[in-house]
C-alpha cells in the first residue's frame, strides 16, 4: 500500500510538469523499505531463516541506489562547474532578471559549497524570490525599480528563462504597450540569456 501511495505521488509530481529532484524523491523509497524491514524482521510468526530474505532484498535496492544516487552527483557536479563558468562570462555591471526555472539554480548554488566558490552576479527573481527578505533591497539597487516602466521605454533587458515563456512575453508587450516583442538570444552551456524589448516607443511614433 505504501508503494502504491508513493508511484501515484510521483505520478501526479508528474503530471504536474514538476522535474524529478532525486534528493526529494530518494528519502520516501528510503524510508519505506526501512519500515517494510522492521515490520518483517520483528514478526513474531517469521522463522529466523526467513529473516535473512528481506534483510538481502533491502541491501541489494540500497545498493542500486546508491549507484544511481553517486551517478547523479557527479552529473551534478559537472552541471554546476559548467553553471559557474556560464555565470562567470555574465557581464559583472548588468542586472539580469530570473524569470521560472529558465536559471540552473540547484547546480550554481549548491547547498554545501564553500563560500567562495559561489559564483554571483546581478539578478532579480520573478517568483519566490520577489519576496525574499534580499530581494527590495537588490531590486532598490538597479538603475531601473520600475520594470514595466523599463520595458515601456524599449530599454534592453536582460532576461534569463525558457524561450516558451516569450510567448506569455510577446503577448503582455502587445496588450499593455501596444508593442512588438524583440528578443535577441545568447545562448549558455546551462542557461540563456534573452535581450528583450518591447518596440513600444516605436509603435507610439
Amino acid at each position: 500500500m505504501a508503494w502504491a501511495i508513493f508511484v501515484i505521488i510521483i505520478a501526479a509530481f508528474g503530471w504536474a510538469g514538476r522535474p524529478a529532484v532525486l534528493h526529494v524523491y530518494m528519502p520516501a523509497p528510503i524510508l519505506i523499505m526501512f519500515v517494510c524491514l522492521e515490520r518483517g524482521l520483528m514478526a513474531q510468526a517469521v522463522q529466523p531463516m526467513w529473516r535473512v530474505f528481506p534483510l538481502t532484498v533491502l541491501l541489494v535496492a540500497l545498493a542500486a541506489m546508491l549507484r544511481v544516487y553517486v551517478a547523479h552527483n557527479i552529473e551534478l557536479q559537472a552541471r554546476s562547474e559548467l553553471a559557474r563558468a556560464d555565470m562567470a562570462k555574465l557581464d559583472p555591471d548588468a542586472h539580469y532578471v530570473v524569470w521560472g526555472a529558465g536559471f540552473p539554480a540547484e547546480v550554481a548554488w549548491p547547498a554545501l559549497a564553500p563560500v567562495e566558490k559561489i559564483a554571483r552576479f546581478r539578478q532579480y527573481g520573478l517568483g519566490w524570490e520577489s519576496l525574499a527578505p534580499f530581494a527590495p533591497q537588490t531590486f532598490e539597487s538597479t538603475p531601473w525599480r520600475d520594470l514595466t516602466d523599463r520595458f515601456a521605454r524599449d530599454e534592453d533587458i536582460p532576461v534569463i528563462t525558457h524561450s516558451a515563456n516569450l510567448p506569455m512575453l510577446a503577448a503582455y508587450c502587445r496588450e499593455h504597450h501596444n508593442g512588438t516583442l524583440s528578443a535577441r538570444e545568447e545562448p549558455f552551456q546551462t542557461f540563456t540569456v534573452f535581450h528583450v524589448t518591447c518596440g513600444a516607443q516605436a509603435n507610439k511614433k
